[in-house]
């Protein structure tokens, strides 16, 4: 009895993990771009498409019924409890990622292969069906048993035994490991591994013929019934158009035939019907590319077998006719044929299935995709068998997820990986940072390797202090990925734009595939090695990359010297206005930006290139002959068509760290100081030197153009004079008109024959000029003039405009834009929004209002406010910015405060809508927002954006250090508001929810804003009069007005940077009471806050 209680608990407590993980991560179970695609088609989906964040969501997070029989949750084991929860009798255990595909396909062929066994009979004459208490159940008989457990949430257990893919099976016996198994994952392979360890538990058990098997998703089988022998695989691939619609059948059915020849040879059972409420299609344990084919797809079978699967694909998209794609046919089967049972192998035909190649941008034949899971990517890479079979492997790899590295395993992989992207996570990273880092495999697939790790000995090797963190490691020299907020790690885009950059090892080989990324808009050092001499070979590119990291060291040091340099520059100029008290002077040099960066400058990089393959290119483009000159290095500027071979005393470049880099600096030296030879012929040498000389000379460049072009102007004015004057007369040739035609006469003799127009017998009678020759020109003069007044007009009209609608004292702003903006918002919220969208983005391109000159030079309007010297005593208050969207704007405005919120500590929508109104008899508005924020996080984390990006514009970087430096006044302006004279304010208040008689709730929320935020502001504004927040204004009263200032007081002193911010409080103006307004101000006494 006690026993079955026991039994029912731990069934209890399985079933209560399950349900609760599944509840947490039913709320990512549309994160993929599968389950996007099928929600927005609103498809059905059966629940092993739903394989997520949870082994319960990828089966069952509740008892399901096989063969009428219960069948409790299958175990999910955990990290610290795994050893002893297997520690009595076997488990068959399944390690798996949530993001890997082939886990979730594999999901319902493991959930049903557990239901079977466990409601099988060890002894088939037994008819009770309770599996619990009967010894005749296959738990009691055989102590065998199934679970799952998840390596992204337990990855330090799945490490420590060796699990480096997904998914992997393995059969452990009192916890310790047996054996892994490595057959086909599928439910015949599955099931064969489990029937030879049960045979080995208890000899002569299973029945000699094998068990006949359920399908995937099943929910009954006859068990007494025998199996039926698997039928040999069809391998005609003739009918292509067939094996595209029968793939998914032939490939979710190993035992079957994989055409339909024989539709007979394998009995299938029925399987059961997808419940109404999922909304995806069943996705079934494949088997990739069953046939060992190429299957044609059509536009239907495409969407079906590619798009809405999370199956790779590999595709190719042709056209019959060209010989291009009739030369890769046969290399494309062959590898069909090697890639069988691996990956699924397609082709397009794009004369047939025009619709489908337009929606793919093909534009050109053949064009080659790898597809996965509704994404893709392009293989440009070679096409001979090897190059696409060898892709095809690696690509392979991306199913399988991001591998996890510990010290000792990232160790291995540098000496066999030139670049390793590294991602470091802790215990905190979320389900979305990891789903970012997923989606990054597909385009590094070819390039470089990426890999995650949360080892506290790689994190003090490469010296990470925030997590998550990612760095690229080069050769052992690593380059980080600067992130300013959380988002940006999350920012697909910006962080492939990043992993291009430096996805390339120091020194790679040059290939057809990367020429143009290595040699594009940079100076390239090419050593021209030859691997027919296997030691110099060797010798002679270690001496290459030797010189490849000199040099990066040398420019990196020259970088920091240059802004040193200006930052020592600009803090002399800070000093000597200070010593002259020259506030003008002092604001200018305050406000001096050192923008500088590594890459301003034409980089240089290295690469290495094989003598005796490339041999012909080598010998017509630069004249080398590896096999005869030997090893040499050559230095190329392809944007211009150029190179350089030979060092400064005219000895040829070899790869040697002296020669290279004593060479180098001569070359990209601005002109260079060596003579360059040309890639090209001598007319295009020339226009490559004139291009290269206008963009070294762009203002005498200008200025000939305008020459030129005047010069044609008034030579084309010229030429019509000339012809006015010549075109009205024709020849006498004895008295005979000419071929000229016209009404007037001209002498031939007296424009060019004036000795011998006699001789010839050509008349001499005078030129006739016609009436109208004055008036053309007259009207020609007249053009170029209205032309150049037309041109200059607009020119300067355009200048004087833009200085105008940017002058924020210009009415259009009142008498245009305002009125615009009421006609098209009638509801003034939503001009609100559209106007600070509008004003955010002006900012983003420098266009945005401003205030223009300084017309206080006598600094009357000057006020003095908690010891800043503001321009003005004009303010903006809380309620316009309340996210942090346009503080910058609005100070560029002329606001000397911008005061930004109010911000609560968590997010709130605020008062429903509508809830602000015009009063244009008043020119007012009604304001009954109801404090909407986004949250104190989400505010603080733009307001940290902010300080971090200016920051780097003033050289200090981008980490945290950096912005500790600005936010310790390093940087010689206020941290809020980074401008001098000016200062950010930001105010805080309590949630709507939060109760106001709970004193301790209250400062729980006015503390948590100011921990977030009140290191990025110059004060802290403490809301407490909000009328449009319930309760709000009954904090006025003494005693927890007194509680909630101290509170808020000693967290703005506890700030980390060296001077606190101010605090204010912002209490009701129509407090009349006497009393009321004596405590306010007991309140504020006693608490300390400075206003």
């Amino acid at each position: 009895m006690r026993l079955a209680k026991i039994r029912g608990f731990l069934s209890l407590f399985v079933f209560a993990s399950t349900c609760a993980s599944a509840a947490t991560e039913k709320q990512h179970q549309l994160n993929t771009v599968e389950d996007v695609l099928s929600e927005s088609k609103g498809g059905p989906m059966d629940a092993g498409a739903k394989a997520g964040a949870t082994n319960s969501e990828a089966v069952s997070d509740k008892n399901t019924v096989f063969n009428d029989m219960e069948v409790p949750p299958m175990k999910e084991l955990t990290g610290p409890d795994m050893e002893k929860d297997i520690s009595k009798g076997y488990w068959f255990i399944k390690h798996y990622s949530p993001y890997c595909h082939h886990c979730q396909a594999i999901a319902p062929t493991w959930q049903t292969l557990y239901e079977y066994y466990h409601t099988s009979k060890p002894v088939s004459s037994s008819k009770t069906k309770d599996t619990k208490t009967s010894l005749n159940s296959f738990d009691r008989y055989y102590d065998f048993h199934f679970a799952s457990i998840d390596c992204i949430a337990f990855g330090d257990a799945c490490s420590a035994h060796d699990v480096t893919a997904y998914p992997t099976f393995s059969l452990y016996k009192e916890s310790k490991f047996v054996k892994k198994f490595e057959g086909h994952k599928d439910m015949a392979g599955l099931s064969a591994f489990v029937e030879e360890t049960l045979e080995s538990i208890r000899p002569g058990s299973r029945p000699t013929e094998g068990v006949k098997l359920p399908e995937a998703g099943e929910n009954a089988v006859n068990m007494g019934s025998k199996p039926v022998a698997q039928a040999k695989k069809d391998k005609d691939v003739a009918a292509n158009k067939a094996a595209g619609e029968k793939h998914k059948e032939a490939a979710s059915k190993v035992d079957a035939s994989a055409s339909a020849a024989k539709p007979d040879a394998t009995e299938t059972a029925k399987t059961k019907a997808p419940p109404k409420s999922l909304t995806k299609p069943k996705k079934p344990s494949t088997t990739p590319n069953p046939a060992g084919a190429s299957v044609a797809l059509s536009q239907e079978s495409f969407q079906k077998l590619v798009t809405n699967t999370q199956d790779p694909w590999f595709v190719k998209f042709y056209a019959p006719w060209c010989h291009h794609c009739q030369a890769l046919a046969p290399s494309w089967q062959q590898m069909a044929k090697e890639l069988q049972g691996k990956l699924n192998i397609g082709e397009v035909n794009c004369d047939v299935e025009v619709r489908l190649c337009k929606d793919v941008r093909v534009k050109g034949y053949p064009t080659i995709h790898f597809f996965r899971g509704g994404e893709r990517v392009e293989y440009e890479g070679l096409r001979g068998l090897g190059d696409l079979v060898s892709y095809a492997k690696k690509a392979l790899d991306v199913g399988m997820g991001v591998n996890y590295v510990d010290a000792a395993a990232f160790k291995d992989l540098e000496e066999t990986e030139e670049v390793i992207f590294l991602y470091f996570f802790d215990h905190a990273t979320t389900t979305e940072d990891f789903e970012a880092l997923e989606r990054l495999t597909l385009s590094l697939v070819g390039h470089a390797k990426l890999v995650k790790t949360d080892s506290k000995v790689l994190a003090e090797k490469f010296k990470i202090s925030t997590w998550p963190r990612l760095l690229v490691s080069r050769d052992g020299r690593p380059s980080y990925y600067n992130a300013l907020s959380p988002a940006d790690m999350r920012d697909f885009r910006q962080v492939l734009g990043w992993m291009r950059s430096v996805w390339l090892p120091l020194v790679p080989e040059l290939t057809a595939s990367n020429s143009k990324e290595i040699m594009t808009r940079k100076f390239v050092v090419l050593g021209i090695l030859s691997r027919d001499r296997a030691d110099e070979f060797v010798l002679d590119k270690r001496e290459v990359k030797n010189a490849a990291l000199d040099w990066m060291e040398k420019q990196t040091h020259a970088f920091q010297l240059e802004r040193q340099e200006l930052r020592d520059s600009k803090q002399l100029r800070i000093e000597e206005a200070e010593d002259r008290a020259d506030q003008r002077a002092l604001r200018n040099a305050k406000s001096i930006r050192i923008d500088i960066a590594e890459d301003d400058k034409k980089q240089v990089g290295f690469a290495w290139v094989d003598g005796v393959f490339w041999d012909r290119w080598i010998r017509t483009t630069y004249g080398i002959n590896v096999a005869i000159d030997g090893e040499r290095v050559v230095i190329i500027d392809e944007d211009n068509h150029r190179y350089w071979d030979h060092t400064v005393s005219g000895a040829p470049i070899v790869p040697s760290r002296t020669s290279i880099l004593e060479t180098l600096p001569k070359v990209i030296s601005n002109p260079p100081q060596l003579s360059a030879k040309s890639t090209t012929g001598p007319i295009k040498h020339v226009l490559f030197q004139a291009r290269g000389g206008m963009a070294s000379h762009p203002i005498l460049t200008l200025a000939l153009i305008i020459l030129v072009v005047a010069g044609a102007y008034w030579g084309k004015g010229r030429i019509r004079k000339t012809k006015g004057n010549v075109g009205g007369g024709f020849f006498h040739l004895d008295g005979k008109e000419g071929w000229l035609g016209g009404h007037g006469s001209v002498s031939f003799g007296d424009l060019f024959l004036p000795t011998y127009g006699s001789f010839i017998g050509i008349s001499t009678t005078p030129i006739s000029t016609t009436p109208s020759t004055a008036s053309r020109d007259a009207r020609s003069l007249f053009t170029r003039i209205k032309n150049l007044f037309l041109g200059t007009t607009i020119g300067l009209s355009l200048i004087l405009g833009y200085y105008y609608v940017t002058d924020t004292r210009a009415s259009i702003h009142e008498w245009l834009v305002i009125p615009c903006l009421r006609h098209f918002y009638p509801d003034a919220e939503d001009a609100h929004d559209f106007g600070n969208r509008a004003l955010k983005a002006l900012y983003s391109f420098g266009v945005h209002p401003r205030e223009r000159g300084y017309n206080d030079a006598k600094g009357d309007l000057a006020v003095e406010v908690f010891g800043h010297t503001l321009q003005n005593p004009i303010g903006t208050s809380g309620g316009i910015d309340k996210h942090c969207d346009i503080p910058d704007a609005l100070l560029a405005a002329g606001a000397a405060i911008v005061e930004i919120g109010g911000v609560t500590a968590e997010p709130q929508h605020g008062n429903e809508k509508p809830r602000v109104w015009r009063i244009p008899s008043q020119n007012a508005l009604v304001n009954r927002y109801g404090l909407n924020s986004e949250g104190a996080d989400h505010v603080a984390m733009r307001m940290r954006q902010r300080v971090r990006e200016y920051a780097y514009h003033m050289g200090f970087g981008i980490d945290e250090q950096a912005e500790q430096r600005v936010l310790d006044g390093e940087a010689g302006v206020p941290p809020g508001s980074l401008q001098e004279g000016k200062l950010v304010a930001v105010q805080v208040a309590k949630n709507k929810w939060t109760s106001e008689s709970d004193i301790e709730a209250n400062k729980r929320d006015y503390v948590y804003c100011v921990d977030s935020l009140a290191k990025y502001a110059d004060i802290v504004v403490v809301n407490v009069s909000s009328p449009n927040t319930p309760g709000l204004r009954g904090l006025q009263k003494t005693e927890p007005l007194t509680d909630i200032l101290t509170a808020v007081v000693g967290a703005a002193k506890k700030v980390k940077r060296k001077t606190p911010p101010a605090v204010m409080v912002k209490i009701s103006p129509d407090e009349d009471g006497e009393d009321d307004v004596r405590g306010i101000c007991d309140a504020v006494w006693d608490s300390g806050v400075d206003g």
